[in-house]
């Protein structure tokens, strides 16, 4: 499976992300999705219950994986893991770089860097 378009891979990623901050129990949270001449930027804030530092290192893990164009051999991989362990495993082989900030208690911040395809 490869995602062509930014508009189908922009939606799967916030879909992804918009559920994980309503698990985290998130009563405020804010998407922000932007463009600059070379990136796609999606930014997700919640005011969850937040990572302690062993799953924020995971999580970091998760996210910045090495880019894979193809993903159909991986998703055979996937069986047994948590839906929220897979898709952020997904959106790490899928963005170029991502960043996350969190707070246990406070919740989280997560941002997703993919180059835009002209």
């Amino acid at each position: 499976m490869i995602l062509r378009t930014d508009k189908h891979k922009i939606k799967l990623m916030v879909d992804e992300l918009l559920s994980n901050a309503i698990d985290a129990h998130a009563e405020d949270i804010n998407i922000n999705i932007h463009k600059t001449a070379d990136e796609i930027i999606i930014m997700i804030e919640d005011d969850g219950i937040g990572m302690d530092e062993e799953n924020l290192n995971r999580t970091k893990k998760l996210l910045n994986q090495p880019f894979r164009k193809d993903l159909g051999e991986y998703f055979g991989q996937l069986t047994g893991l948590d839906n929220s362990t897979s898709g952020l495993n997904l959106i790490g082989m899928q963005s170029e770089r991502a960043e996350i900030e969190s707070i246990e208690g406070q919740g989280t911040k997560i941002t997703i860097y993919n180059k835009r395809h002209h």
